[in-house]
């Protein structure tokens, strides 16, 4: 399991280069945008779901509606201000609100309100070609909403959807989304981009299912990717900084208070020029809506000081 908080992480859709194909024969980009914004914020990568021919589930993203949403199905949706969201389609299936910039569905929630499979779904996925008949335990993945607000990615090598759902339960998660399934289809991977010549040195040899290298694509950056469990038998690694034929997510770093330090235009610094503090402004629950710092900003004339507050617009509004 790995978990995180979506206050500092945004979730994100990527339509596969082939698949799913939309109703007028469009594809998606199949890869993270290369713009420099998104890609020093990359911070995983993990699969999707089940491919369109397994029941054709509603899928939108950069800007196209590649399937339309079917009434019930498990949804995963990226807000507008970077929020993720959880829950299953109404059942007169509706227009897409405007707060939602994007989203995947795949079959029917595994689990909601503390029950596994509430829809009573008697067909979770189809194992391996020469698995036995009747064989249900496989690599599986899912993705749900725990009753603290975090979000708590699964994978496991012989899972049936029984024992996923009893893993999430276990997490205390109140809304859980089967995803993709079967060996090679199945795997997450933490990401880190950096510009080519900032790309720190590293302290030590690459160990199995690590991998550095130059970004496909944009060669002006460096990719560090780390498999989230060894053994995951994914194929391609590292899969999900490059163009990948089927849908994955992503995950971006989200602006958080208080921020980097500002470098201080007057060297030496004095003790805590331009280090951003949160201390004493509000009571407000984290992410923090406002920072300070001090820093002079003028060599010459060192003796003068400007005091600074930056504010999360998020989180304060004029």
């Amino acid at each position: 399991v790995t978990l995180w908080d979506p206050r500092q992480l945004e979730l994100h859709v990527v339509p596969g280069s082939q698949e799913p194909i939309g109703a007028t024969g469009e594809t998606g980009s199949g890869s993270v945008p290369r713009d420099g914004r998104t890609l020093t914020r990359l911070a995983a990568g993990f699969n999707g779901g089940v491919q369109a021919l397994h029941g054709e589930w509603g899928v939108y993203a950069e800007g196209t509606l590649f399937l339309p949403p079917k009434p019930w199905g498990a949804t995963l949706f990226a807000l507008e201000g970077g929020d993720t969201g959880f829950g299953s389609w109404p059942g007169d299936r509706g227009a897409i609100p405007p707060e939602v910039l994007e989203f995947r569905q795949n079959l029917t929630s595994l689990v909601e309100d503390g029950q596994i499979n509430p829809y009573r779904r008697t067909f979770w996925g189809g194992n391996v070609p020469g698995a036995p008949a009747g064989e249900t335990h496989t690599a599986r993945t899912g993705l749900c909403s725990t009753r603290e607000g975090f979000v708590a990615f699964f994978w496991g090598n012989g899972l049936t959807e029984r024992s996923l759902g009893d893993a999430m339960l276990g997490v205390r998660c109140n809304y859980g989304v089967h995803l993709d399934m079967n060996g090679a289809n199945t795997g997450f991977e933490f990401l880190r981009v950096t510009p080519a010549n900032a790309t720190p040195a590293r302290t030590r040899p690459l160990s199995v299912g690590e991998h550095e290298g130059p970004v496909p694509s944009a060669a002006d950056y460096t990719v560090r990717a780390r498999r989230m469990v060894r053994g995951m038998h994914e194929m391609n690694f590292p899969r999900y900084i490059k163009r990948d034929p089927r849908d994955f997510f992503y995950l971006l770093l989200r602006p958080v208070l208080p921020g980097a330090p500002l470098r201080p235009p007057v060297t030496p610094a004095m003790p805590g020029e331009g280090q951003w503090r949160v201390q004493g402004l509000s009571d407000a629950p984290f992410p923090w809506p406002m920072a300070r710092t001090r820093l002079r900003p003028d060599p010459v004339q060192p003796e003068r000081w400007v005091n600074l507050v930056r504010v999360d617009p998020r989180r304060g509004r004029p």
